[in-house]
């Protein structure tokens, strides 16, 4: 593939003829030492090769997922190997990578030469797209085919994986490709290929409990969207060994390894074993087994499916309580409703999944599973605003496949196709196919097809819209043929294609209409069954059928919503420089003192309790300090308010690696406060943060955050708030993340 554009970096006026990059052959004229960066459109499982018969020049090589050099565990810029007039980077013993941009660096031109040809040489497994979707809403469909897109750029030959070398999950491990396989199923129906994944995963264990459960759902998946008997009966045995061992571990789950990145869920791999994340396991292991037993009760399998639910039933009743409830965050919350742990499950409905900010989880593999329970409970206005800030910000943002992490916060501070900043995960996948699951749910919950039992011999159609949508139609193939079904609100024309061998239950959407009369193939339907939401047909046998909808009253609109934040950043000062005594620290201060024979400066507030840095419970701080002192440099901070020639303290705690720092501020007790944060990049790192605040209790977010691209001359973030807070700094480009200081009161 030729890149669609290239533009020129550095040394504009030493390149002629870049106009023509996209042709087969193109005759681009370097004359001089230049920068060009090539842009391929999409991310491409590829590597890059340059044709030049003449070059006389130095030349360096890189490829990045975003429009700058990409910053890696790995390198991704190096001199290329030439092979005759051909020269091609090649990073790894597999040749390619994940390429959206390409970079060629031209230095020491001896004498101008002529490239013939640019191209990525992408290599990935054939899929056949089966599945389709199309709606009125022009980004839900882009959504819904990036998220096929990713899962297919990223197959590899032997199973399921990611094409980021530099990944140690580049492979499936067991789990992890449940929203990716719930992707491809619905967008390629590649039976053989998932089950081959379910196979190469099972004995992939990644030492992650929960992902064991994810792999029993996986499972089930396959069966529903297959049908195949058999292949769930060979894996049936390891799923069994999976949910008992659920049960061994159900009232004390420790060891987690890993429930997310969000902060919410304990960090990653760096406190998984928080309350939230146990929690999550226990509901997540009941969710789990009601799933297993009713495939086990449809395959005949009645002992095994009974011992599931009673075990479900038992640790049911051991958590229905007041006081057990009362602790479930969103993610928890989002796995009780999933396990239909009340009849009623709006009281399981956590007051975050109707905040638009809180919603959003930190990746878009968590958020696969918010989303289905926030349809799960009836809540669909919520789940589509979902859909569109998450996984639509990141196609707004440029994507053609979706991120590790993400938070829709991200578009207003990096631009179209910037860098985004490397959270507690590292150098964060623009190319995450376990990001992908939002296709599964697009077509099951707005397009409405579902299978009811395996491999769709009973199956549902039951369109949503709740306003993000008024028509969607596609495809979904199974064993038994292709499901062909559309709805169109504003015409009343509902068409549904049931494959022979199959039966469907079918639900005419009202979205706020009420329907005078509704004929089927041109008769009139009478005595149907209805509620507030639906139409329901009588089960329908193989065919094609037209609904026509008569009606009145006008469409549901989806509801309008803020990112409403309980702190605020009282203001940037990039003015004060390391005099802070002359604006901030009436109350108190926390100046690194850095060093491990060193002291942190601090005369705590009366009303602080403590100041830590790094993740909260664990010993691991994830950050180091460093010290110098100095009686020059205005950025570094005097240690008391002395005399203007004091020395000065030019420390800080720093991220290590790619990574971010967090500093978290405990109170005695809730009281009104105001905390200047100093960041400076006094050995002139280039340091790049994205700054984010959250409340120490709830982990939720509070301000919005700010995006520091200069600290060189040092810049005070000053927060106002009532309760404890954590402040972390992202870091997105330079040396690493830096906190130098902190100071109570004006």
């Amino acid at each position: 593939m030729h890149p669609v554009k290239a533009d020129v970096l550095s040394g504009k006026g030493n390149v002629r003829g870049l106009d023509a990059v996209s042709a087969e052959q193109c005759a681009i004229q370097v004359t001089g030492p230049c920068s060009i960066r090539l842009d391929f459109g999409v991310e491409l499982p590829a590597w890059i090769e340059m044709d030049c018969a003449d070059m006389d020049a130095d030349l360096e090589m890189g490829i990045s997922e975003y429009n700058v050099t990409q910053m890696s565990w790995n390198n991704k810029q190096a001199k290329p190997i030439r092979y005759g007039n051909t020269y091609r980077l090649e990073l790894n013993k597999e040749f390619y990578e994940g390429v959206r941009f390409g970079f060629l660096h031209f230095t020491d031109v001896r004498h101008p030469f002529t490239i013939t040809s640019l191209r990525a040489v992408s290599q990935t497994k054939p899929a056949n797209y089966t599945g389709s979707f199309d709606s009125d809403n022009d980004l839900f469909n882009r959504v819904w085919y990036v998220g096929a897109y990713d899962v297919r750029a990223n197959q590899r030959m032997d199973c399921f994986g990611a094409i980021l070398i530099d990944r140690g999950d580049r492979i499936s491990w067991t789990g992890d490709a449940y929203p990716a396989q719930a992707a491809s199923l619905v967008a390629f129906s590649n039976y053989d290929e998932v089950f081959k994944n379910l196979h190469w995963t099972e004995s992939h264990p990644n030492g992650i409990e929960s992902y064991e459960l994810y792999w029993v759902s996986s499972l089930v998946d396959y069966y529903m969207y297959s049908g195949d008997k058999e292949g769930f009966r060979e894996l049936l045995p390891k799923a069994m060994q999976r949910v008992y061992h659920a049960w061994d571990i159900f009232d004390n789950p420790t060891n987690l390894a890993f429930n997310g990145w969000d902060i919410r869920l304990g960090q990653g791999f760096d406190n998984p074993d928080c309350k939230e994340g146990k929690l999550c396991y226990q509901m997540q292991a009941i969710a789990t087994w009601k799933q297993l037993a009713a495939v086990l009760q449809e395959l005949g399998k009645e002992a095994p499916a009974s011992e599931l639910y009673r075990m479900a039933e038992g640790k049911t009743r051991q958590v229905c309580n007041p006081e057990y409830l009362s602790q479930l965050g969103l993610h928890a919350s989002a796995n009780a409703i999933k396990a239909d742990l009340l009849p009623n499950l709006s009281t399981l409905y956590h007051r975050d999944f109707s905040d638009r900010l809180q919603r959003n989880s930190f990746s878009p593999f968590n958020q696969y599973f918010l989303l289905q329970a926030m349809a799960h409970a009836g809540h669909y206005q919520d789940a589509f605003a979902s859909v569109r800030d998450v996984w639509g910000g990141q196609v707004e943002y440029g994507a053609s496949c979706f991120f590790e992490v993400y938070h829709p916060e991200l578009n207003k501070h990096i631009g179209k196709n910037g860098p985004i900043p490397y959270y507690q995960c590292g150098p964060t996948s623009l190319a995450h196919p376990w990001g992908a699951g939002v296709t599964s749910w697009l077509t099951e919950e707005m397009l409405g097809v579902k299978p009811l039992t395996g491999g769709f011999s009973l199956f549902s159609v039951k369109p949503h819209f709740s306003g993000f949508a008024t028509r969607v139609s596609g495809s979904v193939n199974t064993p038994h043929g292709v499901i062909r079904a559309s709805s169109d609100m504003k015409s009343g024309v509902h068409t549904l294609c049931v494959p022979s061998g199959c039966r469907a239950q079918w639900a005419i959407p009202k979205e706020g209409l009420s329907y005078t009369s509704i004929t089927l193939d041109g008769k009139q339907l009478e005595n149907i069954q209805e509620d507030a939401d639906f139409v329901y047909l009588p089960e329908l046998s193989s065919g094609e059928y037209r609904v026509q909808t008569f009606g009145k009253g006008k469409l549901q609109k989806s509801k309008k919503e803020q990112y409403v934040y309980t702190a605020r950043v009282k203001k940037v000062d990039r003015n004060t420089h390391g005099d802070w005594y002359k604006k901030y620290g009436r109350d108190g201060y926390f100046i690194v003192g850095g060093g491990p024979q060193s002291s942190d400066l601090q005369v705590l507030p009366s009303y602080v309790k403590s100041i830590t840095f790094g993740v909260l419970g664990t010993n691991n701080e994830k950050s180091a300090r460093t010290t110098d002192r100095t009686p020059l440099d205005p950025r570094a901070t005097l240690p008391i308010r002395p005399e203007a020639d004091a020395p000065r303290v030019q420390g800080c705690y720093y991220s290590q690696g790619c990574s971010m720092c967090p500093v978290h501020i405990t109170l005695k007790e809730e009281k009104p406060y105001t905390v200047a944060v100093y960041f400076a990049d006094c050995d002139k790192g280039g340091r790049d943060l994205l700054v984010e605040a959250f409340d120490m209790e709830t982990q939720n977010r509070i301000t919005p955050s700010v995006r520091l691209t200069d600290i060189t001359g040092g810049v005070y973030l000053v927060y106002t708030y009532h309760r404890s807070i954590t402040v972390q700094a992202n870091h997105v480009r330079g040396d690493n993340a830096v906190i130098n200081a902190l100071f109570f009161g004006d």
